[in-house]
């Protein structure tokens, strides 16, 4: 299980408690926590849970969460490799769970559901019955092999597909390195199951501003991906996915600019407008 680490020093600990927590056998479980360069005590306090079961990895650059997931596989011994996000956290039955999922040769990941973790204000309350309806989309598209993401806050792969694409995507300019690993198990014909048995949560942005820059980062990198794997695009060689999904993408992204726009005009532009006016 790989937990890339940056500026987490608030979450760190209790996210690679819930690793510790599951219900697998221990000596089989591994655990690396790389931490991409941090300004916090994020080091220190991976240090201080590091043991003969949690490997610490420290990178003297900041290098993108791309290239800590690539120095967690690179250092990986066991047959499955799996990512959490260092601010999220993993029920205890998901990988009894999900691992029997890959006896099928042609599963290349497997995702759990997500949910919000804490509602205690109104912008955490709305992005709860967000995640909720990405989980009921995400249902519907496992039901044509379509999944367009495995997700940061729990994905397992087979190790051994990541090898084959070449790991994660380190370009710094790809913001959703998630985003484009689907793409890359899309491309090559494997399946992304989604076990609506196990859930994961996450620690959502608290604050506009923070929500708004996730939101700028997933349609940044949603539409960065479509560019880049262009050639899947009304591509009937990938199914549904090409057909249906990436036109789907799309559309989101230029609705997403439309409603942007919108906002924008409404709350910044035409206030500044009448009262250089008046």
């Amino acid at each position: 299980v790989a937990i890339p680490a940056y500026n987490e020093e608030s979450t760190l600990k209790a996210t690679v408690e819930s690793v510790q927590q599951l219900d697998y056998p221990q000596d089989r479980l591994e655990i690396i926590i790389v931490d991409d360069h941090s300004k916090d005590n994020t080091l220190k306090i991976a240090k201080e849970l590091e043991s003969s079961r949690v490997k610490v990895i420290h990178q003297p650059v900041n290098s993108g969460k791309g290239a800590a997931l690539n120095t967690a596989l690179k250092n990986s011994s066991g047959e499955f490799f799996a990512v959490l996000d260092a601010d999220s956290f993993i029920e205890a039955n998901a990988l009894k769970e999900m691992l029997p999922e890959f006896k099928n040769s042609n599963v290349g990941a497997v995702i759990p559901r997500i949910y919000v973790r804490s509602k205690h204000n109104f912008l955490l309350k709305i992005q709860w019955f967000e995640y909720v309806i990405a989980f009921f989309y995400r249902k519907l598209m496992a039901h044509i092999d379509a999944i367009h993401v495995t997700p940061g806050p729990f994905s397992v792969y087979r190790k051994d597909l990541l090898h084959e694409i070449g790991g994660f995507d380190a370009n710094r300019k790809n913001l959703t390195e998630d985003l484009e690993m689907a793409f890359q198990i899309q491309k090559r014909n494997y399946k992304i199951i989604q076990k609506f048995s196990v859930s994961a949560s996450t620690m959502a942005p608290v604050k506009l501003k923070s929500f708004l820059n996730q939101r700028n980062r997933w349609y940044k990198g949603a539409v960065f991906n479509v560019i880049k794997h262009k050639d899947m695009l009304f591509n009937s060689k990938y199914g549904e996915f090409g057909l249906m999904q990436i036109p789907l993408m799309i559309f989101s992204a230029i609705l997403y600019v439309i409603v942007y726009s919108i906002i924008t005009f409404n709350h910044i532009l035409r206030p500044i407008y009448i009262h250089i006016k008046n």
